[in-house]
């Protein structure tokens, strides 16, 4: 951490200096439905103990499968693996221009989005830093409220589509939570 901090990476308290503003605008653009499924998701993750105690480390702050870059399956390599030359294997990861020190259940969250549950704990088993009770908890919420990024800055893509879509992914979590 100090190695970032020295290098001009920012220190965020995810809830304080990003999510409870971003949320708080997003909402007055929402649906009745879609904002009650917001307020109540919302009310479960402070419950719950919001971000308290989560760690801080160097994060990349927007993991997503275009920004992971994995070699190429080798087709005689056995399922699963890549061939004895490294292919299948990571070959890296880019665009850190959101880098922060912040928790990393936020990256973890990106993972879990972008390849799911299996895929993010065979990551998770590898990972060195700290994995606290509620880490999985806080994963969860990042990626239940991704769509508020949309709602937020989506008026400047794709001549305003993508915050069409925001508000279409936040009115489809609602319409699946209330089936459940």
């Amino acid at each position: 951490r100090a190695d970032a901090r020295a290098a001009g990476v920012p220190e965020l308290d995810l809830w304080a200096g990003r999510y409870r503003s971003m949320l708080a605008e997003g909402r007055a653009a929402l649906g009745p439905r879609s904002r009650a499924w917001l307020d109540a998701t919302i009310a479960r993750f402070l419950a719950a103990g919001g971000m308290h105690g989560a760690p801080r480390t160097l994060v990349h702050g927007d993991i997503a499968a275009a920004h992971v870059l994995v070699h190429p399956a080798h087709p005689e390599a056995p399922e699963g693996r890549g061939a004895g030359d490294g292919t299948g294997t990571l070959a890296g990861v880019i665009d850190f221009g959101d880098a922060l020190i912040a928790d990393p259940a936020l990256d973890f969250g990106g993972l879990l989005l972008a390849y799911g549950w299996p895929f993010t704990e065979q990551v998770l088993a590898a990972y060195g830093g700290k994995v606290d009770p509620d880490f999985r908890r806080r994963m969860t919420f990042y990626v239940d409220v991704v769509p508020i990024f949309l709602v937020a800055f989506g008026h400047m893509f794709n001549d305003g589509q993508d915050r069409i879509d925001g508000l279409r992914q936040f009115a489809a979590r609602a319409a699946a939570d209330t089936r459940r």
